[in-house]
C-alpha cells in the first residue's frame, strides 16, 4: 500500500507545502516517501530523524507546519 493511499489527507498537506518547503524538509519529505507506511507508524522521532538524516525538531517544526498535533499523527 502506497503512503499516499494509506494517508490521503496528511500526504496531500505534505504536498501542498512541498514547492515551499526547506532543502532539510525536501529530505524528509523524500525520506517519508520511502518509508513503509506499515513501518512508518512505528517509528520514533529520532528513528525517522536517522534514517532521513535531518534533525528531530525538523520533524516537530514540520509536523506543525502541515497543521499535525504530533509526529504519531503522521504515522
Amino acid at each position: 500500500m502506497a503512503w499516499r493511499e494509506l494517508r490521503g489527507s496528511v500526504w496531500e498537506r505534505i504536498e501542498s507545502v512541498k514547492n515551499t518547503a526547506t532543502k532539510t524538509e525536501k529530505a524528509l519529505i523524500e525520506a517519508v516517501r520511502r518509508i513503509n507506511p506499515k513501518t512508518l507508524v512505528y517509528m520514533s522521532v529520532t528513528e525517522l530523524a536517522d534514517i532521513s538524516e535531518v534533525a528531530e525538531a525538523t520533524i516537530v517544526r514540520f509536523c506543525r507546519k502541515i497543521d499535525l498535533r504530533a509526529f504519531r499523527i503522521l504515522s
